[in-house]
């Protein structure tokens, strides 16, 4: 049996896996604003059902397992699925104590969804190819950045992308079996409806809108380009059942859809549902936008190393799938498996491409089938034109540029921080400089034979070092990125019993990050500078958490705490500096 198609292959990939995406795991502060987000969300349903009733706030534990709240907001705009993932997390790891929980625990079940990804990628590509693109693709996915940096999100986008490979594995397979005269089973339509609808639990339409697009790309253009004698496209989609699946989306979905409805009203729920669809495509969202084009840009980043022959792959693949219309009317080159890949990616690619609202992970659901086309790709570069081009050059010294970059970035974002930290930890940044290195030095590869495999293994290995390197020392280092930490070490410092009962107030004015509200475990007040003195009048042994510039502006108060000595804080959420200063009420005032 071939290496790639063997046990040992999938244990190499656990491993690949486990190296990038445990460093920093633990490490990494809380990060604003998903994961925040999603964390305290899933803190607070946790406590709703482990903590004793006496110790239960009726406000924050309101939602139980229904509804997920943030502070006394619901959180209607995602499902509950990785809520219930990451509730069982914490769980297992504290026995049923939440007052023990970390921010660890909450990534725990992305680390997991991450490695099921890539094992189901290799899975696929089994199906599709020979082993050894399967097992490259694979690798390529687990360690593109866009996985790497989103496998240590306590998100959902990692649960969503398990969903979509295991739904596109399943479709293939259905595929596969109509091509050969077969019918598809009742347990085969029941596990594709099933993936899709426990999809929707997972990110809402976002499985359903990639499944459903393939499978009418895919039909459409097996129709165009297959000889009469083969099966009609359309009548595959028939064939998968969808009466029998909108049963079984309906029994999954309808329970909580019915219970969110009934606990916070349906005109409520229905107009988040709306707002989080059709108002995300139609206008952009939290200043998160850009133009068209965006999301192709990105992946040359976003997908390194394995976007070195993306471009080339994609057009392989469009000759090689029958999409070329001069091939389709002869019934010549038509590869099912290149074609089913280019109907997963260019029609969900269009719809984020159009869509107002734009974030880099968006694209993620089409990421392992850009893999595996980048992988054969690499495989069969020897056979690619127009690699010798201009063009082919350009692309070439680009990908070498993106990884220079990638290895420079930790000493950019922590260099401002260097000062601080000790000799052993700068000279970890030694790797990154090296990798600069490989990256000029390797980009000459590609004259010799078979030089952009070897090329791209090199940019493998500096993408592993990379990852560890920035994740477990770099970017945890940079202190001032994780302006919350900083200043909830100081509350700490200041209320002792800042976990008891007896714990002082704190309220933050001006700066209002959701990763304060998590390591304050819920019980902050956010509040506007202007209402810093009437607040402390409510609270007179309140805490308010000030930005530094501001302090004058708040009358009988005195700084328990002397700002942020040496460089101030940056908010990367906003660009902005950050100065913050902790100040309670005058015993004068507070008489």
């Amino acid at each position: 049996m071939p290496f790639g198609a063997s046990a040992s292959a999938g244990l190499a990939l656990i491993i690949l896996c486990l190296t990038v995406y445990v460093p920093g795991l633990f490490s990494i502060p809380v990060i604003d604003r998903d994961e925040a987000r999603f964390a305290q969300a899933s803190r607070q349903m946790a406590e709703s059902v482990m903590l004793p009733a006496s110790e239960r706030d009726p406000v924050l534990h309101s939602g139980g397992l229904v509804v997920p709240m943030v502070g006394g907001t619901p959180r209607l705009n995602k499902p509950p699925l990785v809520y219930y993932a990451q509730v069982a997390s914490v769980w297992a790891f504290t026995g049923g104590r939440p007052e023990h929980d970390a921010i660890w625990m909450y990534r725990v079940p992305g680390v997991i969804c991450a490695t099921l990804s890539v094992l189901l990628t290799w899975r696929l590509g089994l199906r599709m190819f020979d082993p050894r693109a399967a097992v490259l693709g694979a690798a390529l996915l687990a360690i593109c950045p866009l996985m790497v940096v989103d496998a240590h999100m306590a998100r959902a986008d990692q649960l969503l992308l398990v969903t979509v490979l295991a739904s596109q594995t399943v479709l293939w397979d259905a595929v596969s079996r109509v091509r050969a005269g077969g019918r598809i089973g009742l347990t085969q339509a029941a596990a594709l409806w099933g993936g899709i609808g426990i999809g929707i639990l997972a990110k809402g339409p976002i499985t359903p809108l990639v499944v459903g697009l393939t499978a009418a790309a895919f039909a459409w253009s097996h129709t165009q380009g297959e000889r009469a004698s083969t099966p009609s496209g359309w009548s595959l989609l028939g064939r998968l059942r969808p009466l029998t699946g909108l049963l079984v989306v309906a029994v999954i979905v309808g329970p909580w859809v019915y219970a969110v409805g009934e606990r916070v009203g349906w005109e409520k729920y229905l107009s988040e549902v709306l707002s989080e669809t059709v108002g995300r495509a139609g206008e952009a969202r939290e200043g998160h936008i850009g133009p068209p084009g965006y999301h192709t840009v990105l992946s040359a980043a976003l997908l390194w190393p394995g976007s070195l022959l993306t471009l080339a792959g994609v057009v392989r693949a469009w000759r090689r799938g029958g999409l070329w219309r001069r091939r389709m009317t002869r019934g010549h080159g038509v590869r099912p498996a290149e074609r089913f890949l280019l109907a997963w990616i260019v029609p969900s690619w269009i719809v984020f491409e159009l869509i107002l609202t734009k974030l880099p992970h968006y694209t993620m659901p089409m990421y392992p089938a850009l893999a595996l086309i980048s992988a054969r790709a690499v495989l069969g570069a020897e056979r690619l034109p127009g690699l010798r081009t201009l063009g082919g050059r350009l692309g070439l010294r680009i990908w070498t540029v993106i990884g220079m970059a990638i290895s420079l970035g930790a000493v950019i974002v922590v260099a401002r921080d260097a000062s601080g930290m000790g000799w052993t930890r700068v000279l970890l940044f030694v790797p990154c400089a090296m990798g600069a290195s490989l990256m000029f030095a390797a980009s000459r590869l590609e004259r010799v034979r078979n030089g952009h495999a070897r090329l791209l293994g090199a940019g493998m290995r500096v993408m592993v070092v990379l990852a560890v390197v920035l994740l477990q020392v770099a970017i945890p280092s940079a202190r001032t990125l994780w302006n919350s930490e900083r200043v909830a070490t100081e509350v700490l410092s200041i209320d002792t019993k800042g976990r008891g009962p007896d714990a002082r107030p704190i309220a933050s004015a001006g700066y209002h990050e959701d990763s304060l509200v998590f390591l304050t475990r819920g019980r902050l007040h956010r509040i506007d500078v202007e209402h810093a003195s009437e607040w402390l009048d409510r609270h007179p042994q309140g805490l308010v958490i000030l930005p530094t510039e501001r302090l004058n502006e708040v009358a009988g108060v005195r700084a328990v705490s002397n700002g942020w000595t040496g460089r101030p804080g940056y908010n990367y959420s906003n660009g902005r500096a950050v100065d913050l200063t902790i100040v309670e009420r005058t015993r004068e005032s507070a008489r």
